[in-house]
């Protein structure tokens, strides 16, 4: 189960950073603030220490899948978030999402917020490769879940939204671009996927047809994608040529995102998560 590697994950952790919640009505989300000490978590991951990271649970992908799977070499705009811990590695993915303040990344909630608080020293790093960072480490300020998640972790609504902090003064938008997100898409379409598993050093990608698991969550069929792919975005109608494409689902909800590596889930994107993305983004004023 993908959600029981965080479980494994949070107990690992040192330290739980204080965060004030915002005043919502029941069952709204509400924004829970971190006090990540940005500059100690860019000093940490260096280069040496991301390629000499290991994974905490490592699978093996299952064979005989019909659907056809390629490994993609770099992926902007999707990246590996990396746990700051010396037994650490990437231990979730998450994708940069067009947000007013230009600074967001979209991830499953239970990579980001476990055990009724939201994570500390936590990195995203893009296009994440053997090592390779080529654009940087950027840190978290805000993260964004449903009150239902808080409460009782409802699959639901396994989605994050997290404000990243500049880097170099500049936004990660700005510096990759971002993917739309379209809410309330049909469910029966061909998407893409990209996530990073822990037991590998580099992205895996496949291209399948999502489906309708339930009225609230999507199912998708791929081998491969194991403990570490949680978050991982389903991108619809993606262009090669741009790299970019419209998120309509991530690896998350029920199981956790999928209790074997060739069938994975995700909640579907309607109402409820749009809430959620109006309610990380309210206030917001766009850079100039």
């Amino acid at each position: 189960m993908r959600r029981r590697f965080m479980v494994i994950m949070a107990a690992l952790s040192a330290t739980v950073l204080a965060t004030c919640g915002l005043s919502t009505p029941p069952a709204m989300p509400a924004a829970h603030r971190l006090e990540a000490p940005h500059s100690e978590a860019s000093a940490y991951w260096n280069a040496h220490r991301l390629r000499e990271a290991r994974p905490v649970r490592a699978h093996t992908a299952r064979d005989g899948q019909a659907a056809k799977e390629e490994r993609a070499a770099t992926e902007l705009r999707v990246g590996g978030l990396f746990y700051h811990d010396v037994d650490g590695g990437h231990f979730c993915t998450a994708s940069v999402v067009d947000s007013p303040g230009r600074d967001m990344i979209l991830t499953a909630a239970h990579c980001v917020y476990s055990e009724g608080s939201p994570r500390s020293d936590i990195a995203f790093v893009p296009d994440y490769n053997a090592g390779q960072m080529p654009y940087g480490v950027w840190t978290p300020t805000n993260i964004v879940v449903d009150d239902r998640w808080k409460s009782n972790e409802d699959p639901d609504v396994d989605v994050a939204f997290v404000e990243l902090a500049p880097n170099n003064g500049r936004r990660i938008a700005d510096v990759i671009g971002a993917n739309e997100l379209v809410f309330n898409a049909d469910s029966d379409q061909i998407v893409r996927v990209t996530g990073y598993p822990s037991s590998q050093d580099a992205p895996i990608t496949c291209v399948n047809r999502s489906s309708r698991l339930s009225a609230s969550q999507l199912r998708f069929a791929c081998a491969g994608f194991s403990g570490g792919t949680s978050g991982s975005p389903w991108q619809a109608a993606f262009d090669p040529a741009t790299e970019t494409g419209a998120i309509v689902g991530l690896i998350g909800g029920y199981e956790g995102g999928g209790d074997t590596d060739d069938v994975s889930y995700s909640p579907y994107f309607g109402d409820d998560i749009q809430l959620l993305y109006d309610r990380a983004t309210s206030g917001v004023v766009a850079p100039s």
